[in-house]
């Protein structure tokens, strides 16, 4: 491996060249294609309560809260929601 690349950079390097890609799977490395890497689903968990206004004091979040929902599925792989026929959920 060249000084100064990283592993990850390497291996993206190596498999960009055979047309593969990989994914991270049940702690695993898998070597898959572009297409099929980007038909499997990942689930991830990101802290947004800075996002958020505090709750009201009847306990729930004000009207501008409801903006956070709308402005994921717009801005995060689109065509990958439920609504929009995809398998995403929120």
């Amino acid at each position: 491996m060249a000084p100064g690349i990283s592993l990850r950079a390497a291996l993206r390097l190596i498999l960009r060249d055979l047309d593969l890609t990989y994914i991270i799977q049940d702690e695993v490395l898998l070597i898959t294609t572009p297409e099929e890497a980007e038909c499997r689903m990942t689930t991830m968990l990101y802290p947004v309560d800075a996002l958020l206004p505090k709750k009201d004091s009847s306990g729930s979040f004000p009207t501008a809260a409801k903006t956070l929902i709308p402005l994921i599925t717009t801005t995060v792989q689109p065509y990958s929601w439920e609504e929009v026929g995809g398998a995403g959920s929120i």
